[in-house]
């Protein structure tokens, strides 16, 4: 794109562009043409009103590069633009700058005259000590399905720069860019909530009672896959080539997934695995921290701990604490299904945290290893739970030099596949997800978990590209017979890599932590939970209270 002005907008473009409310719910399905449209008004703000200063997030700053920074630098900027230069790697890119410039705008209101160098900040509420002490005119959150709606909140308290003068008043906006989720997520409720103002304020603005009434907290403005010319052929009224490939391709999706992604509806899946499973609870801001000086070595910090003098920006999402090991587990995957290497940190009390997790197709078991093997060496480790054969595990297990743990045993162990493991892991994972005594999960994931841009197979694909990620759509199939008794479901076998690698990490680490040593206390029944899981009396009696209350 080397001239803004010769994009053919659609009609959802051009509200996004002229909207005079400060929130806005940008949603669609996929293939609609959201993160194109986004980063075209991004540029023209920037070149409409010199001077002006944006902030473009994700939920976490490395989950920008692949996704929508490519779409701006290679489709919207274009090669050589002055705000792409210096050229850097985009995982080092702070900022976008534009050269300093001088426009006078005028619309129905007055003329203005806005002078300077507009500037695109780039960030992740991961790590958001950087910019919440920076004010903003526009703030754009991609993905914002990811996040949090205090963070939401939070961010407004950023975006009041009010440099730019539009509708005759001082102007901001803050875009909420995402696909839509299920039907009770915040973002969601948030369009639906009624606003309510003060009669001070609203007489202020101009705004009359009539005018209140059906007005939202968030403007919600819907894309379809009509918004976006490479798939739409607008003279002709009909799908382009590349459009009815798209179309027969997102055709294999679920019911509910072409509810969403096609026909943007924000509905809940049904059958959901694991129902108890909150995105505002178990998914916490925080991060793994060394300290040399300090007997434990390594340290869970929540983000939002006043860090080189900032100020406390965030509720924290837990207290920080010190690390007393780490547990791994891993699914090895191939391409198109992906490997997942998930490392949890242990806390005193038992409770486990995913700190790092790499979600990658095409890689082969020496890839995985040397991954393996680097983070072994950082950091105390003490199992490995491996998907099988036993071949790769052994294999593993040479790699690592023979390494055995506090136990005695090789570092890698492999997960227990046997008849039932499904269902009495799943019930492990239940387990782990609720509270314990002190009212805390045992089982939570950082934000930032992910070490990599996410997997660009994945994303073409349009499936999961973390554990996380795959939560809300791991369901069960309807009833049907199997090896683990007749009419009991399993869980659809697919977008499921990163619950197999939790399910073989939690059955390991939930079991040993409750089932006792002695043989005694063993179950000699076969095929129940407490056979597969070695374990009896403390295992059920957790179950009954957890799950079946």
């Amino acid at each position: 794109m080397s001239d803004a002005a010769t994009i053919k907008l659609s009609a959802n473009a051009a509200r996004l562009l002229g909207t005079d409310q400060p929130q806005v719910l940008w949603e669609g399905g996929v293939g609609t043409g959201k993160t194109f449209t986004l980063c075209v008004a991004l540029r023209l703000f920037c070149e409409i009103f010199p001077g002006i200063r944006i902030l473009l997030l994700r939920q976490t700053r490395i989950s920008l590069n692949n996704s929508v920074l490519e779409t701006l630098e290679t489709e919207v900027l274009g090669q050589g633009h002055p705000a792409c230069t210096p050229l850097r790697a985009r995982n080092s890119r702070a900022s976008y700058f534009w050269p300093e410039s001088k426009r006078v705008v005028t619309d129905a209101f007055g003329t203005y005259t806005y002078e300077g160098k507009s500037q695109i900040d780039l960030g992740g509420m991961d790590n958001p000590d950087r910019f919440m002490s920076t004010q903003y005119d526009v703030i754009a959150f991609v993905e914002a399905t990811e996040g949090f709606r205090g963070a939401w909140g939070k961010l407004s308290t950023r975006n009041r720069r009010y440099y730019v003068t539009r509708f005759g008043r001082p102007w901001s906006l803050q875009i909420a860019d995402c696909n839509p989720a299920g039907a009770r997520h915040w973002l969601n409720l948030l369009a639906e909530e009624d606003l309510v103002l003060d009669d001070d304020v609203r007489e202020q603005l101009g705004l009359t009672k009539e005018q209140m009434v059906g007005r939202k907290a968030m403007h919600r403005i819907r894309t379809k896959i009509q918004d976006n010319p490479k798939f739409w052929d607008v003279e002709a009224g009909t799908y382009t080539d590349q459009g009815a490939e798209y179309m027969a391709l997102l055709a294999r999706l679920s019911p509910e997934e072409q509810s969403r992604l096609i026909d943007s509806k924000w509905v809940s899946r049904t059958g959901q695995v694991y129902p108890s499973y909150d995105h505002d609870r178990h998914v916490v801001n925080g991060r793994l921290e060394h300290r040399k000086r300090e007997w434990h070595k390594w340290w869970l910090v929540p983000v939002g701990k006043p860090m080189f003098g900032t100020e406390n920006n965030f509720d924290l999402d837990f207290e920080e604490r010190p690390v007393s090991h780490f547990v791994a587990s891993v699914d090895w995957g191939f391409s198109p299904d992906p490997g997942v290497f998930q490392i949890h940190a242990m806390d005193e009390a038992g409770r486990a945290f995913m700190v790092k997790e790499w979600f990658k197709t095409e890689r082969d078991l020496e890839w995985w290893a040397n991954i393996i093997i680097e983070q072994q060496g950082l950091m105390d480790i003490r199992a490995i739970v491996c998907d099988g054969p036993p071949e790769k595990v052994a294999t593993l297990n040479r790699m690592l030099g023979g390494k055995l743990n506090d136990r005695g045993k090789p570092i890698a162990m492999l997960a227990n596949k046997g008849p039932g493991s499904i269902h009495a892991g799943i019930e492990m994972v239940r387990y782990a997800l609720g509270d314990d005594s002190a009212g805390e999960p045992r089982q939570r994931f950082l934000t930032n978990a992910l070490q990599h841009d996410p997997d660009v197979n994945l994303l073409k694909a349009h499936a999961p590209t973390s554990t996380v990620g795959e939560m809300d759509g791991y369901v069960y199939h309807e009833r049907r017979e199997d090896s683990n008794g007749p009419n009991k479901p399993l869980p659809v076998d697919k977008d499921n890599h990163g619950m197999d690698a939790l399910r073989y990490l939690d059955s390991y680490l939930f079991s040993n932590r409750h089932g006792a040593r002695s043989p005694a206390d063993t179950i000699k029944n076969p095929g129940t939970m407490g056979a597969i899981l070695n374990k009896e009396k403390q295992v059920n009696a957790a179950f009954k209270e957890a799950m079946y209350k």
